[in-house]
């Protein structure tokens, strides 16, 4: 493009269009101090606009003018050889603010690509005001059994508000295709059987037997090609630079899991879930974490993340859970997902299992399209869905195949 030279002309303030998202505002403090400064010194500072008279520089500056000298007064502005581009306006905006007032977190967030950001001049500690806060809720890792006999059946697609669920199987491409309906997620966090045969039980003076995982008893060449149907199939269905974390298991199994992330070209770190207490198991040295695999499909990472994490997330699992065995703390998963997405991103879970991650995204904002293969998890998700809902006063919404269901409230 060519060369931007700006010129000085004068403009009417009534003629002049706010920036429609400008990212900056002032305290109450910030404002009389300008106010102070516009009376004694004048407008010493030209404000800047693009061709069609949209203010890209001085927004709070032109403001307080207006209500000293009222809208017809006229003033100096900068303008442009040319028209800015929206991205270069996004651009100058930002990088113009930047000494000057307050962000408006909410706007930042929800309207500018955090990547950019980044790109613009905001450092790791400025991007600490976009960290979302959250209410506290009820029952976030509350789970109920499984039933004998599901309502669910194979092939069902429930619609949980804004959450899509179906009862099928990652391993086939048209399940997920189905799910997904050429929508691509902005993100994968998922936990997926691990191979190793994993049946548990919680003890309350008497054992109560659940159910094993579906592909949780592979042997180890089946595992190898069932993780890369899994993972490729996600592949078709995730943005260029959409982050990608995966639970594996801590022993040798990992790195079936690890090799398919290297295939794809995801893996980028391994982390670490530090668990409150070891996990008894048949092993020489008990385990008291898990890896997650960490990384990003291949293209411009969609959100800058806050890089003052570190890799050990140290998180009590769920102490008891009367359907699944390997259920994951939601508190986990929204500190993965908070990191990586913005409100209204889309994640893909390939193994929905419990419900953890459509329950993380239902108290951030997100969406939840996944799949789960076995039917009586399928009612067990949706009645969590429903009763995190009802708990916490939160409208919900359950539909089946189209239809609103109602066997679930």
């Amino acid at each position: 493009m060519p060369e931007i030279i700006w010129k000085t002309e004068k403009r009417k303030i009534s003629d002049l269009v706010e920036f429609k998202n400008n990212p900056r505002k002032l305290s109450e403090k910030q404002a009389e101090d300008l106010k102070k400064s516009l009376k004694k010194f004048g407008l010493a500072e030209i404000p800047a606009i693009n061709t069609n008279n949209t203010i890209l520089a001085g927004h709070q500056r032109i403001k307080i003018l207006s209500q000293l000298k009222g809208p017809q007064y006229e003033i100096d502005v900068r303008i442009p050889s040319r028209e800015l581009t929206d991205k270069e306006s996004e651009e100058y905006v930002i990088r113009s603010n930047q000494n000057t007032g307050e962000w408006d977190r909410d706007i930042l967030k929800d309207m500018f690509d955090m990547e950019d950001l980044c790109d613009w001049g905001f450092d790791e500690d400025d991007l600490t005001i976009l960290d979302e806060e959250f209410e506290g809720t009820e029952g976030d890792d509350d789970v109920g059994e499984a039933p004998e006999e599901p309502v669910t059946k194979i092939g069902d697609m429930y619609h949980l508000g804004e959450h899509k669920l179906l009862c099928g199987d990652s391993a086939f491409i048209d399940d997920v295709q189905k799910v997904m309906e050429g929508q691509l997620a902005d993100m994968l966090f998922t936990d997926p059987p691990y191979g190793v045969s994993y049946e548990g039980a919680a003890y309350d003076g008497k054992r109560k037997k659940r159910s094993k995982i579906e592909s949780d008893d592979l042997n180890e060449e089946d595992l190898k090609n069932k993780v890369k149907e899994w993972f490729y199939n996600a592949s078709t269905v995730l943005r260029g630079g959409a982050y990608t974390l995966s639970t594996v298991p801590a022993g040798p199994l990992h790195l079936i899991f690890t090799e398919v992330f290297k295939e794809l070209g995801w893996l980028r770190q391994v982390l670490i879930w530090n668990k409150q207490a070891m996990v008894i198991g048949r092993s020489e040295y008990h385990y008291k974490h898990e890896p997650i695999l960490f990384g990003w499909v291949p293209g411009k990472r969609l959100n800058c993340p806050d890089r003052t994490k570190t890799s050990v997330w140290d998180f009590n699992r769920p102490t008891r859970s009367d359907l699944h065995p390997t259920m994951k703390p939601v508190e986990m998963w929204m500190y993965g997902i908070k990191n990586h997405t913005k409100k209204g991103d889309l994640l893909y879970e390939p193994f929905v299992g419990s419900g953890t991650t459509l329950i993380a995204c239902e108290k951030m904002g997100r969406k939840c399209f996944g799949l789960e293969i076995d039917p009586r998890y399928c009612d067990v998700i949706v009645k969590r869905y429903v009763d995190f809902c009802k708990k916490n006063k939160k409208e919900h919404s359950v539909m089946r195949n189209g239809e609103i269901c109602n066997f679930f409230d």
